[in-house]
């Protein structure tokens, strides 16, 4: 399953064809032209350039390997992770939303039988939908990871509900 969309392979291409018509340009463009007093415009071209040709792969890979890195840690969740509770001490929403999933920051108590209880902080996207379901004092089913209490995941019934 590849995580990116066609949208972003068009942004990305566009940003590659920019990059390689300015390595272009800085080939006929004359060295004795300045930019700067101390920069050719040459010079000026192969940087810009090189950035936008360059620039999309390194971010490519990154946001694979991240979105990669996030998919496998769910599922080592899935398999293997502590079922508990997480009751939610503190709720912020830092006004940042992609695509309708809003970042909201939280504090947890957090009870996995067996296990001292303990507190932590978490973040974790939602639907904006979903927001008014999240309240101080609300309990959400949790995984935690066996090998790093820091790591959890919040249980959802179905997509689309908390």
């Amino acid at each position: 399953m590849f995580p990116f969309k066609p949208v972003v392979f068009i942004v990305f291409g566009i940003e590659v064809l920019v990059g390689i018509v300015l390595i272009t340009i800085g080939f006929f463009t004359d060295p004795k032209e300045m930019l700067d007093k101390d920069m050719p415009l040459q010079y000026f071209f192969f940087l810009i350039g090189t950035v936008l040709f360059v620039g999309p792969f390194i971010g490519g890979t990154a946001l694979y390997f991240i979105g990669g890195a996030r998919r496998r840690m769910a599922e080592k969740l899935k398999k293997s992770g502590l079922h508990g509770t997480a009751t939610i001490v503190s709720i912020n929403s830092t006004g940042r939303t992609i695509k309708n999933l809003r970042r909201m920051d939280f504090i947890f108590d957090v009870n996995v039988p067996g296990k001292m209880p303990y507190r932590i902080g978490h973040y974790e996207h939602f639907h904006i939908n979903n927001i008014d379901n999240l309240k101080q004092g609300a309990v959400l089913k949790v995984l935690v990871d066996p090998d790093n209490q820091n790591k959890l995941m919040i249980v959802r019934r179905e997509p689309g509900s908390l």
